[in-house]
């Protein structure tokens, strides 16, 4: 959403078998593979958003990373 400034954390993609570093920044997503968190990650990963407005885009946005693959 236009209301998140920042969001940073690892995650693990469905069918990956590495987590992933992701950051977000002004809009702009970067994503890299991160194998040597592969034993610290643990099964899911974490996420923390920085924003404004959070009540309204959070239920949108956990629906979305819930969502399955396209």
């Amino acid at each position: 959403p236009p209301a998140v400034y920042r969001a940073k954390g690892v995650v693990r993609y469905a069918g990956a078998s590495v987590p992933a570093l992701v950051n977000v920044t002004a809009g702009r997503l970067q994503s890299q593979w991160e194998p040597a968190l592969d034993a610290t990650a643990g099964p899911g990963g974490a996420l923390v958003f920085i924003g404004r407005d959070l009540p309204s885009w959070r239920e949108d946005l956990l629906a979305a990373l819930d969502a399955p693959p396209l």
